[in-house]
């Protein structure tokens, strides 16, 4: 089900049914251990997911679920991986945003 609020868990899991809370990698980005998409949440309110996947095997012990709840679920924009780029509004436009990552 899609919800364009974030509660820490991997969006990408969340539409597979799967609640996976994504952990801190040693890069300090928000990645999922299940699928490696990897987010940060550098601008307040804003959970944006990058647009390249992770490859961590060593967390940390920090989970997002107990930092992230109710933060936007943003793309992260193209030309600055740190900055949000707006919102996804429908499930299909996150649908197509993690199909384009690498």
């Amino acid at each position: 089900m899609f919800d364009k609020y974030s509660d820490g868990y991997c969006p990408q899991c969340l539409l597979e049914n799967r609640r996976t809370a994504m952990k801190l990698n040693n890069c300090d980005f928000w990645e999922c251990p299940d699928c490696h998409l990897q987010a940060h949440s550098r601008s307040a309110g804003m959970f944006a997911i990058m647009r390249t996947r992770g490859s961590c095997t060593d967390f940390k012990d920090s989970q997002s679920v107990d930092f992230i709840m109710g933060w936007i679920l943003s793309p992260a924009a193209a030309e600055a991986p740190y900055r949000p780029q707006g919102g996804f509004s429908t499930e299909t436009d996150l649908r197509r945003f993690l199909a384009g990552l690498t």
